[in-house]
């Protein structure tokens, strides 16, 4: 289980109506997603991800969240 106390999630110009359905969305693909281990992360720092204002919130919510997980299963050293 994953549990998000705080999230913050920036967006470039032009998303600023579409961030908290985004937000959203991004807690609900989380929460379907599986972790190899418990562990309590204070803060991660995703690098950028290339989205487009013609994505859906579903798919740029999708590339957030993948970006999050491999961010959290795969960090780098």
């Amino acid at each position: 289980m994953l549990v998000i106390e705080k999230m913050r999630l920036n967006l470039p110009a032009g998303f600023e109506g579409r961030v908290e359905h985004i937000s959203r969305l991004v807690a609900r693909e989380l929460g379907g997603m599986s972790f190899n281990e418990a562990r309590h992360i204070t803060g991660l720092s995703v690098p950028p991800i290339h989205i487009h204002q013609t994505f859906t919130d579903e798919r740029v919510a999708r590339r957030v969240a993948l970006a999050i997980h491999n961010q959290i299963e795969k960090p780098e050293r």
